[in-house]
């Protein structure tokens, strides 16, 4: 190859022909601004709307680039992110996790997302003791006597899922509150004291 000549410093010859118009434009689509119009007006999250949900997600290039090294399936992330942002930030928790479980519902529609098929029967965990259970959890160093406070979930900040295997499938997600002792200021995570009670 030779050397690009004074000529071709700063031309244009090489750009396409729509001079990158495609390239920076908005890449949202209709299909987007649609199911989140009717998330506001919805009251009640079927099987049918998570399947929509988590199609648009996995279809998401900017979603699946920034989710390509989590440890869950990408198929699970989505399902999480919709699970987050619907349920668990809208503090509609009771009305669709049965204790700290909610399972993936099968779609009665038809639904040929095979991203959400394989999602069917995983179960995601949201513990936050004081929420669900109306409990203040006392710090477990024996020398303190103070009560840990919310500082945030695991989703919220870092987007990642904890895994809990077991011996009957696929493992469970679990999204669990970090917390913090307003006495000694130390960091402890809900998950922890779940394996306890």
């Amino acid at each position: 190859m030779s050397p690009i000549t004074p000529l071709e410093k700063g031309s244009s010859r090489h750009l396409p022909s729509d001079r990158g118009h495609s390239h920076f434009s908005p890449r949202v689509t209709g299909k987007m601004t649609a199911i989140t119009s009717t998330t506001q007006s919805e009251q009640e999250l079927s099987p049918g709307y998570f399947c929509k949900a988590v199609s648009m997600l996995v279809a998401n290039p900017s979603f699946t680039e920034k989710h390509k090294a989590k440890m869950a399936p990408l198929a699970v992330m989505a399902c999480a992110e919709t699970v987050a942002k619907d349920i668990v930030e809208r503090k509609k928790h009771s009305d669709y996790f049965t204790s700290i479980s909610m399972t993936v519902s099968p779609c009665p529609e038809a639904c040929d997302n095979q991203h959400y098929h394989c999602v069917v029967g995983t179960k995601f965990l949201h513990i936050d003791w004081e929420r669900i259970h109306g409990v203040q959890v006392p710090c477990p160093d024996g020398t303190c006597r103070g009560i840990l406070q919310h500082d945030r979930s695991n989703y919220s900040k870092n987007k990642t899922l904890f895994p809990i295997f077991n011996l009957e499938g696929p493992p469970s997600w679990c999204i669990f509150m970090k917390l913090t002792c307003r006495c000694c200021r130390r960091d402890y995570n809900a998950k922890m004291r779940a394996t306890c009670w």
